[in-house]
């Protein structure tokens, strides 16, 4: 039996101090069916030597979101002939951190001593709260018409299959071969 577990705690300055601290869980079991006595004293383990069966969950923030974006900014600017300074970016003190959840399923298959192995897996990655640049109205007076908020989702699942195999290992030459398959869903 496999079990690991995961706790972390992460601050971003980039977030309002209010909410600059992220805490976010992870953990996995797996299960490896290979090491039961039923399993070894079968005829199967002649021929499949390893089965895993796992599965995990974990939570990640996501610290991709830019400059500040919580904060009122200003920079150069111009006023006809004139340098000055002008209203830059429009904070928003309410932002949150992204946030992925992710859930994968799957299990390892050996075959002939580990010369051949397949792996499955299905996976979905759920991100809410996305920190993207909503429009305001031009006559509201931000600059780029946009202001930073969490308003965003994304949803990604699919399958993944993998073959690896070491047909040739021997008189200190190794070949690998490995392919794989990824099915993606996007919402």
């Amino acid at each position: 039996y496999l079990i690991g577990m995961s706790l972390r705690q992460d601050a971003l300055s980039n977030l309002p101090e209010a909410n600059r601290n992220g805490t976010f869980f992870g953990g996995s079991v797996g299960y490896r069916l290979s090491e039961e006595e039923f399993f070894k004293n079968s005829g199967v383990k002649n021929i499949m030597n390893d089965v895993k069966i796992r599965g995990s969950y974990a939570e990640v923030g996501n610290v991709e979101i830019g400059f500040f974006p919580y904060q009122n900014q200003f920079g150069a600017g111009r006023y006809g002939s004139q340098n000055g300074a002008s209203f830059s970016q429009a904070g928003n003190p309410n932002l949150q951190w992204e946030t992925s959840k992710k859930i994968n399923v799957g299990a390892d298959f050996g075959f002939l001593d580990n010369k051949i192995n397949l792996v499955f897996d299905y996976f979905i990655n759920d991100i809410d709260g996305l920190i993207l640049n909503a429009p305001t109205v031009p006559s509201v007076g931000i600059p780029g018409n946009s202001i930073s908020q969490n308003v965003g989702a994304v949803s990604n699942s699919g399958l993944e299959f993998t073959v690896n195999a070491s047909p040739i290992n021997k008189n200190g030459f190794r070949w690998d071969v490995s392919a794989n398959f990824t099915s993606l869903n996007n919402e």
